[in-house]
């Protein structure tokens, strides 16, 4: 699906967006702008790894977020590769769901379609962090049987 590279262009957009308080909805109106209409599903996928960016959409995602498309594909400082720990994926995912969820407050269809995939986002969440706390609870237990 989505190789190491297309997750770290996925992060780094994700980032910015976060950054910039710019929604999903936002991102798909500056893209159309720019003549590279990249729809809310398609960006939604995407944020969650689902879909590959190609070169267009990086192309339209760096002018749409005012940075280059070199900056989009460079890999995060000295974060390692816990930056793509599944639960950290998903809790940006949420914390993303949730500025959508803040952002559509006033349009009932925009508000209950935010809920939904927030509801979606923080059973993720819960799911990927349930497993990194089993992880880190077995390797704790496997320290100890270790230890002299």
């Amino acid at each position: 699906m989505v190789g190491p590279v297309g997750r770290t262009v996925i992060a780094n957009i994700e980032e910015l967006r976060r950054s910039r308080k710019v929604s999903l909805r936002d991102l798909a109106a500056l893209t159309a702008d720019l003549g590279r209409p990249i729809g809310d599903t398609v960006l939604h996928r995407q944020s969650q790894g689902k879909r590959r960016v190609d070169a267009d959409d990086l192309v339209a995602f760096a002018e749409a977020l005012g940075v280059t498309p070199a900056d989009l594909l460079e890999p995060p400082p000295a974060c390692g590769p816990i930056y793509d720990h599944p639960a950290l994926i998903a809790a940006r995912s949420l914390a993303s769901r949730v500025a959508d969820l803040i952002a559509a407050a006033g349009d009932p269809q925009a508000m209950a379609r935010a809920g939904r995939q927030a509801d979606r986002a923080l059973r993720r969440a819960r799911i990927e962090i349930e497993e990194l706390l089993a992880a880190a609870g077995e390797a704790h237990r496997d320290t100890e049987r270790t230890a002299p």
